[in-house]
């Protein structure tokens, strides 16, 4: 099973990482956090999260300030799935509503003593639980043939002799991983020698928020491709049929 991906972005140092983040991580969920809008937009534009907690107002003192509206529709943009609770302090609960119901966030939390974990889990797995199934049903959406440009199916299976539905069920296994994704200009290639071939594509995992590249071919052709890079490597098998995944960072 995945990790759950949270992202909690805020002003407050106690609220970020005394509380919410605190919480979060004891609960087993996997958290990152950000203390202002920039880096909270630049983190959100290069890696996927289930969940993000936005605070609304990045001021203590300037309560006019909604940055972090900018937060909502960065989320909203990207049609992911992502979750959004929305953090609202002294005079932006107004605001917090009506952001609400303009880009459908999930629920918000009013900052303030007395805060009770328990409430704060129970709205958490509800919106983890949500976002699961969206990613889930967008990954059934993506087409593994969108990623063999210029290449065809018969031109890989062909030279890395493997059966087209077993190179399918390979493509998936690994979009299954790495996904939601995006497609940089990386081309996909056959890689390797006279006796050894492997299909090769690089791409930017959003999942993962960084790079990869995947090898498929025979799983002994893959192995010997994967000895000559010092890189680390998650390889994956089907002993049975002889075939391997290598997830490789770059």
């Amino acid at each position: 099973m995945k990790e759950i991906k949270i992202l909690v972005s805020d002003d407050e140092k106690s609220w970020r990482e005394l509380i919410l983040a605190r919480i979060l991580r004891s609960a087993g969920y996997t958290v990152k956090t950000e203390s202002n809008i920039e880096d909270t937009l630049a983190r959100l534009e290069k890696e996927y999260f289930h969940l993000v907690f936005a605070d609304i107002c990045f001021s203590q003192d300037d309560h006019t300030n909604t940055d972090g509206v900018q937060t909502v529709k960065a989320i909203a943009s990207r049609k992911e799935g992502t979750k959004t609770i929305v953090l609202t302090g002294y005079g932006t609960v107004d605001l917090a509503v009506k952001t609400l119901k303009e880009y459908k966030v999930f629920d918000f939390l009013e900052k303030g003593e007395g805060i009770d974990q328990s409430v704060i889990l129970e709205i958490v797995s509800g919106a983890v639980k949500e976002a699961r199934n969206i990613l889930n049903s967008s990954f059934l959406t993506v087409r593994p043939l969108d990623l063999f440009s210029p290449l065809t199916l018969h031109d890989i299976t062909a030279k890395i002799e493997l059966k087209e539905q077993s190179f399918i069920w390979l493509m998936k296994h690994l979009l299954r991983e790495v996904y939601p994704i995006n497609i940089d200009d990386d081309i996909a290639e056959i890689q390797g020698d006279h006796r050894h071939y492997v299909f090769t594509r690089s791409l930017w995992s959003r999942m993962l928020g960084r790079k990869v590249r995947f090898y498929i071919g025979q799983i002994d052709d893959v192995e010997k491709i994967a000895s000559l890079d010092d890189s680390s490597c998650l390889v994956k098998s089907t002993e049975a049929q002889g075939m391997g995944i290598i997830l490789e960072d770059t």
